[in-house]
């Protein structure tokens, strides 16, 4: 029998709960995946919808599933670190009970179709969806996730996913989509694909160092019903324009950021070298071979880490500049 509070007549049962619910709403997702553990009480209240409006796992810490580093591309080689990642997502989406309209996966996490096509089904609700860096998809398990999401009318698009294909779903399951977000290169290509597939699109967002100039000028020019377009200024300014190193390093430094290196594929392009090859192995000599994916680099960088003593495993370039933009902000 529920005991009742003689001032106010209300059940002390109910006002316990509802305590618990404010304290709840205070917890990440794998807090109140483990609060529900508790007993049969707590995890009865840890279903109530308003605690699973949203699930956010971009925050997510892995080492709580294998102690593995943030880097893109990590998770898909440790298939320990997946398959815990993805029971756990399993027994959060049975916690949510089809009730989440926002979902936020980790940017280091793998994606594949069937993991796509399998939470598209515990959320058929779903209004707000950031996909993470690293995804296998093909058309069809796009197209399959959409056919579920048909009310979705936000999404965050990573630079590992083929934008024809998304677009072509988007347009033909999800007719409410009003915002976009781009956390990759903003190039013509998605300008082309906007145009014709997002004609109503009313928010944009972009979110990186590289952004086509008449890829911006054809979403102004085109998309009519655009009300609002977040591009701010360039975020590597104060690191670029505040730095107190050299100035060939600062210059160097500023052709990174434009995608301008002088690499030896670029230098070929022009008819000023005789091979693409990387001076220190037989690779293409890109932007990215020469930071990230040269052996021998590799090893040269790493003797000058230990030597400062610091620790940080590089990943592509645009993880690296928000990197050092969240960690080096304004200190010049």
């Amino acid at each position: 029998m529920k005991r009742i509070n003689p001032a106010n007549g209300t059940s002390i049962q109910v006002l316990f709960y509802d305590i618990l619910i404010h304290i709840f709403m205070k917890l990440n997702v794998v807090e109140l995946s483990i609060a529900s553990m508790v007993c049969k009480s707590w995890n009865q209240i840890c279903r109530d919808p308003l605690l699973w409006a949203k699930i956010d796992l971009s925050r997510l810490n892995p080492n709580i599933f294998s102690n593995i580093p943030l880097l893109p591309g990590t998770w898909r080689e440790d298939t320990n670190s997946r398959y815990k990642l993805m029971k756990f997502l399993d027994y959060a989406l049975s916690l949510s009970n089809y009730n989440t309209n926002c979902l936020k996966l980790n940017f280091f996490a793998y994606l594949s179709d069937a993991q796509l096509t399998y939470v598209a089904e515990r959320t058929p609700n779903l209004k707000q969806l950031v996909l993470p860096f690293n995804v296998n998809l093909s058309t069809s398990g796009i197209e399959s996730a959409m056919k579920t999401w048909r009310g979705l009318e936000s999404i965050t698009i990573t630079s590992r996913i083929t934008s024809s294909r998304i677009f072509f779903a988007i347009s033909n399951n999800c007719k409410n989509i009003s915002k976009l977000k781009f956390t990759c290169n903003f190039e013509i290509c998605h300008a082309d694909l906007m145009v014709i597939y997002t004609p109503n699109l009313k928010f944009l967002s972009v979110r990186n160092i590289m952004v086509n100039l008449k890829a911006l000028c054809k979403i102004l020019n085109s998309l009519e019903k655009l009300e609002v377009m977040d591009c701010p200024s360039v975020e590597w300014y104060n690191l670029v324009f505040h730095n107190k190193a050299r100035p060939r390093a600062v210059f160097m430094l500023w052709m990174l950021c434009h995608g301008k290196f002088p690499t030896r594929m670029r230098l070929h392009r022009w008819g000023m070298v005789q091979t693409n090859d990387c001076g220190f192995c037989d690779k293409d000599e890109t932007i990215h071979h020469l930071f990230f994916e040269c052996v021998i680099l590799k090893r040269i960088w790493q003797r000058v880490q230990n030597w400062l003593r610091f620790q940080h495993e590089p990943g592509s370039q645009t993880h690296e500049m928000n990197w050092f933009l969240l960690h080096y902000r304004d200190k010049g």
